[in-house]
Formats: structure tokens, C-alpha cells, sequence
């Protein structure tokens, strides 16, 4: 009997080990999980976040802005251009959000804002007189202004 006993203590020994590990890797897959769905949900939170604050800045008023560009009788850059600077602006100052739990985008998307404001104060100074040049430099805003679309399109995407 007692060598029955003795035989049956490494089998249940192994039992217990087994469900030991058993137990230990279902704790490591839950806190996984758990780990994972938060991630989730602050991805999806600012999800929502980047399309109520950019949607209709990217899909509407800064292609608006940047069509409406145009050089004047003086050959200089139409006032049109402050309108697609304060719209970039306002888009920044409605960004604010992220500045708190984004700060590398929001740094990001400010620089790439003042690239453009700066290209824009640049070339409103300047005198332009053959179309040639003034179609230049209309696709340079409109390039300067896309890689402001890259930057907000590559973080949504993240």
C-alpha cells in the first residue's frame, strides 16, 4: 500500500505542475489581452479623434484654399493665401488635443504648418512677372501644403 502511495505522489506531482503552468500561461494570455485591448481602444479613441478634427479640413477647406490661390494684376500672390493660412492655423489650434497624447504628431504637424506659412509670407513679398514662375511657385505651396496631408494621413494610419 504505502508503495502505491509513493508511486502515485510523482504522477500527481506532475498533475499539479501541469496545471500550475496551465494556470500561469492563462494569467500571461489575459494580461496580454488586456494589454492589447487598451491599446486598441486609445487607437480607436484617437481614430475618432483625428476624423472629427481633420475630415473636413483635409477633404474640403484646404483644397479650397489652395484652388483659390492665384497671383494678382501686380504679380504678386492674391490675398487668397491668408485665407489658406488662417485655415491652417485653425486646423493647428483645433489639433490641440493631441498635444497632449500625440505630442510628436502635434510637433510634427506645427512645423509642417509653419513650413507652409513661411513659404506663403515668402513668395506674397515677392514679385512674379512671367506665368511660368508663378505656376512654380503656386505647386510649391501646393507641395508644402500635401506633405502637411502626409503628416496628418501617416499618423491616422498608425
Amino acid at each position: 500500500m504505502e508503495t502505491q502511495m509513493i508511486n502515485q505522489t510523482p504522477v500527481a506531482d506532475k498533475i499539479a505542475m501541469a496545471a500550475l503552468i496551465v494556470s500561469v500561461l492563462s494569467l500571461v494570455i489575459s494580461v496580454i489581452g488586456v494589454l492589447i485591448q487598451k491599446k486598441l481602444n486609445r487607437v480607436n479613441l484617437e481614430a475618432k479623434y483625428f476624423e472629427v478634427v481633420f475630415n473636413t479640413y483635409i477633404l474640403e477647406k484646404i483644397p479650397e484654399k489652395v484652388a483659390a490661390l492665384k497671383f494678382d494684376s501686380r504679380h504678386k500672390l492674391d490675398k487668397s493665401y491668408k485665407e489658406l493660412n488662417d485655415t491652417l492655423m485653425e486646423m493647428v489650434r483645433k489639433a490641440r488635443y493631441f498635444s497632449f497624447v500625440n505630442q510628436k504628431f502635434y510637433k510634427e504637424l506645427s512645423e509642417k504648418t509653419m513650413e507652409v506659412d513661411e513659404l506663403l509670407v515668402s513668395i506674397s513679398g515677392k514679385t512674379i512677372l512671367q506665368v511660368k514662375e508663378q505656376n512654380q511657385k503656386i505647386i510649391e505651396i501646393e507641395d508644402a501644403v500635401s506633405k502637411v496631408i502626409v503628416c496628418i494621413n501617416k499618423n491616422y494610419c498608425q
